[in-house]
């Protein structure tokens, strides 16, 4: 009785292990990635208790020790932001790593703003950067102040056709969906040509929702304009400060 109880414990505890492993494999695609990053920290809690530590993950799998704490970073951030990554709404592991360098009470502002497209994950490094420099910086001083002061690389969407006022509100809305509305810096007409112009954020939220599709992010621009029934012609990209 006492070996057959053993045998199904040791069982339980191998396929709890093969669980954890084949979910941090999965966390590593760049495309398609089919678990949310907080069950990834989790299976790595469970997979470091197995095997003996981050080192002996690392081997067995054949992934970093560094990308291992990466993961970690993510159990370590405070509820609200790690529900955000539970949901699939935040999927970087950059800014969970920057996040996690912020006080927990500081994290949820900064963590809503990057969800909201009004900062980058590199805006997130440079608010942890003014935080360590100047402590007292009230969390929100220093998001404005990092807005403010970066440059922002512009991308340009062309497309024929000149569109009315409600077009234009409508595309923007439609795009504002998907790679969030302060990442549509503007949109306008000039003769028969219409041009949406995003910031760099916005191109990157954007290729990844080509990617999620397997798709190319032209194709994927030109399925959401023919929503509108608009082709996309070509894409631009220019750099310059935000004015």
């Amino acid at each position: 009785m006492k070996d057959a109880a053993k045998r199904r414990t040791v069982g339980r505890s191998e396929r709890r292990l093969e669980w954890a492993l084949s979910v941090l494999l999965e966390a590593t695609r760049t495309t398609r990635r089919n678990v949310d990053l907080l069950t990834a920290a989790q299976a790595l809690s469970v997979a470091k208790s197995a095997l003996g530590g981050l080192s002996k993950v690392s081997e067995r799998i054949g992934i970093s020790v560094q990308m291992l704490r990466d993961f970690a970073c993510v159990d370590s951030l405070c509820p609200t932001v790690k529900q955000m990554y539970a949901e699939g709404r935040l999927t970087s592991v950059d800014a969970a790593v920057r996040l996690s360098r912020l006080r927990p009470a500081e994290q949820k502002p900064v963590a809503r703003s990057y969800e909201a497209g009004k900062i980058t994950s590199k805006d997130v490094r440079d608010i942890v950067a003014i935080r360590r420099r100047f402590p007292d910086v009230p969390i929100r001083d220093a998001i404005v102040r990092v807005k403010k002061s970066r440059d922002i690389t512009r991308y340009v969407i062309k497309f024929p056709g000149h569109l009315n006022d409600s077009q234009k509100a409508r595309l923007r809305r439609r795009f504002g969906r998907i790679i969030g509305c302060a990442n549509v810096v503007s949109l306008r007409s000039e003769g028969k040509t219409s041009m949406l112009v995003i910031s760099e954020e916005g191109e990157k939220r954007l290729r990844r929702e080509a990617s999620k599709q397997g798709i190319s992010k032209r194709d994927f621009v030109h399925r959401v304009m023919s929503r509108g029934h608009m082709t996309h012609e070509g894409g631009n990209k220019k750099s310059g400060r935000r004015p």
